[in-house]
């Protein structure tokens, strides 16, 4: 079901693009249920602004009781090549903190060494 009300507001059951991708340029995306899932291809969050987060995870109810944040790899062979969690600043010759994916936990100095 489609439809558009006089003000402009498009009501659309379900959409399925097939080509040319999905571009919000104002208002941002609101999804009040059903979550998000993006698969294959590897998701990028960036924003030029200096004065805002790039990304906020908010666990709102007072209730939980559940991961703010989880990281699953299904890899179940040598898991000490590669990383859950790598943070780095400002380039990736930088590392600042790593967790690979056997669990060893890194935090690194200045320029990238181990502290």
């Amino acid at each position: 079901m489609f439809s558009i009300r006089g003000d402009g507001l498009a009501m659309v059951s379900a959409m399925l693009v097939t080509q040319g991708g999905f571009t919000v340029e104002q208002g941002g995306i609101n999804i009040p249920g059903g979550g998000l899932t993006v698969a294959d291809d590897p998701t990028t969050m960036s924003s030029d602004n200096p004065h805002q987060r790039v990304l906020t995870v908010t666990a709102d109810s007072q209730l939980f009781s559940k991961d703010v944040v989880r990281i699953d790899a299904l890899r179940t062979t040598s898991r000490s090549d590669y990383n859950l969690l790598l943070l780095t600043s400002p380039t990736p010759s930088n590392k600042v903190f790593e967790v690979r994916g056997d669990g060893r936990v890194q935090i690194y100095g200045n320029e990238g060494k181990n502290a």
